[in-house]
């Protein structure tokens, strides 16, 4: 099987470092999702990371030759769905609704081989603990990491001061179900 080109829809630089990381040749494709759609009523952390990540996929895959990977991380809370923030205050607010709880990261990716007509999930998830913090710890951390790209207001790759217990892969944390995308990858002689 001779090797496919893979193209990445995302502009991150953390989905990248963790892809150089583990020795993936990839190029990047300009995610062309000019607005991100809200959560459906009742839908799933699950269901709508996966249906993001399609939709970043089929926006940015317009004459691109090659396998097309496009990825999405939320960060849920009681089945509530917490996006990017979009201002320091929305980033506080998130903050503190999460300090000194759990709640469940997760991460799709998508990937489109080259010259196939089907997509293939990558779905992976973690339960992030965080400690009890007071609110200057919070805006602090705000301030520090301006955490406006990241879903749920944090990286874990900061290590965060209220970061408690992972239970789960760091990787998919950090925005990218590495260890599971692999295999696939391996399997259509990527890597």
């Amino acid at each position: 099987m001779s090797r496919s080109e893979l193209f990445i829809c995302s502009q991150s630089p953390r989905r990248h470092s963790i892809l150089s990381e583990f020795d993936v040749p990839f190029n990047i494709a300009p995610n062309k999702l000019q607005i991100e759609p809200k959560p459906k009523r009742n839908e799933t952390p699950i269901d709508y990371s996966a249906r993001m990540a399609c939709t970043k996929l089929f926006a940015s895959s317009k004459n691109i030759t090659g396998s097309i990977l496009a990825v999405d991380t939320v960060v849920s809370i009681n089945g509530d769905i917490l996006g990017k923030p979009s201002s320091k205050e929305d980033a506080f607010s998130m903050l503190k609704r999460l300090n000194g709880e759990s709640h469940l990261v997760t991460s799709t990716a998508v990937f489109l081989p080259q010259n196939e007509h089907h997509v293939m999930f990558c779905i992976d998830y973690a339960k992030v603990i965080f400690k009890p913090v007071s609110e200057a710890v919070l805006t602090r951390y705000i301030d520090q990491f301006n955490p406006f790209d990241k879903a749920g207001s944090y990286g874990i790759q900061d290590n965060p001061p209220f970061l408690e217990h992972l239970d789960g892969d760091f990787y998919t944390v950090m925005g990218l179900p590495i260890n599971r995308l692999l295999k696939l990858l391996k399997s259509y002689g990527i890597v």
